[in-house]
């Protein structure tokens, strides 16, 4: 388990993925705007129903931390509850060393170094068990997405097809940082 701020002073702590974690998918994802459920899924998710977020949410809390690496940043809420505010995740063929990854980021803490964060710990937690490589699309007009690309400090090759960039992102360790700027002291 890992902790950091937000750059706005926030503390969410990020783990692994599990099981358990079924019914915080589902409250993140309708946290989602349209804008950004779109980002993620590359398709119109305005109106989905119940069971359809229950039943995607299930599938995508099953991972295996080997061929599918997932991580969860979570936020304590003021009732002690906790609250999913990004998600990070990878999946490879089993036996691969390439991985298709996706972060999503809740709207409202977009922009606070979240992203940043969950994809260096993704990075890390890949790296840890054989992946080289991220593969994946990202929206042409994602340009969060596409900036942290650029400065994440990792090599990267982009093509364009049609409206979508396909990223290849090769993977070596990144330093965890503790908060969206400083490095943390060692433990």
């Amino acid at each position: 388990m890992e902790t950091f701020t937000t750059r706005n002073g926030q503390w969410l702590t990020v783990r692994p993925l599990t099981e358990d974690d079924a019914p915080l998918l589902v409250d993140l994802f309708r946290r989602l705007s349209p804008n950004s459920r779109y980002q993620r899924f590359h398709i119109p998710m305005e109106h989905v129903s119940d069971e359809t977020i229950w039943q995607g949410a299930s599938d995508m809390a099953h991972v295996d931390q080997i061929n599918q690496v997932a991580l969860i940043a979570l936020l304590a809420s003021d009732e002690g509850e906790q609250v999913a505010i990004a998600v990070a995740r990878a999946h490879r063929q089993p036996g691969g060393t390439e991985a298709e990854a996706a972060i999503v980021v809740r709207d409202d803490f977009q922009s606070q170094g979240v992203g940043r964060q969950m994809l260096g710990y993704l990075v890390n937690a890949a790296v840890a068990v054989g992946i080289t490589t991220f593969k994946g699309y990202v929206q042409a007009d994602n340009h969060q997405m596409l900036h942290l690309l650029q400065t994440i400090g990792l090599q990267y090759s982009q093509h364009i097809e049609h409206a979508e960039a396909y990223v290849l992102i090769q993977l070596h360790e990144v330093p965890a940082k503790g908060s969206a700027g400083a490095v943390p002291p060692r433990r």
